[in-house]
């Protein structure tokens, strides 16, 4: 079988490296052309005149006036890059690879780029990312599209997933300490050996859901549905499930002392071995 000859390597001419330099930084030689031809244009016309004093009085304000125009270019310049790499970033979380979209999570964590009213990932969607241990900390994921994407031992400590869309996703050692995912969805989410402490599970649909041993001390768990979910062995020691539906729920060997399950939902709900210490039942029905 015949091999097709390799191309051989463009040759470097000064040509082509100027070509090069120009497409690298044309922004920049463009702006010094401008800052330039300007102080050379205000200079030819104040040496005109032959008088120093009309020289510099004239001189000083086209140098300020000149300064300031470089400020604002660079400062407009800078805007555009930072937001041309934000996206980048973006678009790199998303990647069915690993390592890029970890990189990428990093970075924009570096960058101070995930908190906030404007945090670069509220309202995206990356989902069927490989964001396994990837850190989310303190990150805006307010109604952030996750479908099936993979959160395996991901850590969003004090992260806001509220009415984020985590449809699928693997949630396996996920670290949601102090999480807020009020109104979030999980439907068909893994949640194995979860850490919930603290987090903010008010109104979620966990109906049927396996938390077996999880952690979720202190957790908000106010009107979920909590149907026939399987807390067996759980921690929820302190928790809030005032007003939470736990028909048929499974409570078997759980740690329930001082929760507060008043006006709750409790036909049919298992409770054998369940440690019930100082537990607020108050209402339930």
């Amino acid at each position: 079988m015949s091999m097709q000859p390799s191309r051989p390597p463009e040759r470097l001419t000064v040509s082509n490296l100027l070509s090069q330099l120009w497409d690298d930084e044309r922004y920049r030689y463009a702006l010094f052309g401008f800052v330039g031809g300007a102080l050379t244009i205000a200079a030819l016309e104040l040496l005109l005149n032959l008088r120093l004093g009309t020289l510099l009085s004239g001189f000083i304000p086209e140098v300020v006036g000149v300064v300031v125009t470089i400020k604002l270019i660079e400062e407009l310049y800078n805007r555009r890059e930072t937001a041309q790499r934000k996206r980048e970033l973006v678009r790199q979380v998303s990647s069915k690879n690993n390592r890029m979209a970890t990189n990428a999570v990093a970075e924009l964590n570096d960058q101070g780029w995930l908190v906030g009213d404007h945090g670069a990932l509220q309202k995206q969607d990356i989902s069927e990312a490989d964001l396994e241990r990837a850190r989310f900390w303190y990150a805006n994921l307010r109604e952030t599209r996750m479908w099936f994407t993979n959160l395996k031992f991901v850590e969003f400590w004090n992260a806001d997933l509220s009415g984020a869309e985590l449809v699928g996703v693997d949630l396996t050692g996920a670290k949601l300490v102090g999480a807020n995912l009020k109104g979030a969805d999980l439907s068909f989410a893994t949640l194995a050996d979860t850490d919930w402490r603290n987090a903010n599970l008010s109104q979620v649909d966990l109906t049927g859901f396996d938390l077996t041993g999880c952690n979720l001390m202190k957790v908000d768990l106010t009107e979920a549905k909590l149907e026939e979910a399987n807390f067996s062995s759980a921690k929820l020691w302190d928790a809030r499930m005032s007003g939470a539906d736990i028909t048929r729920t499974n409570f078997t060997s759980a740690d329930l002392s001082f929760a507060n399950a008043t006006g709750a939902q409790a036909q049919n709900t298992r409770f054998a071995d369940a440690n019930l210490r100082r537990t607020n039942f108050t209402n339930a029905s």
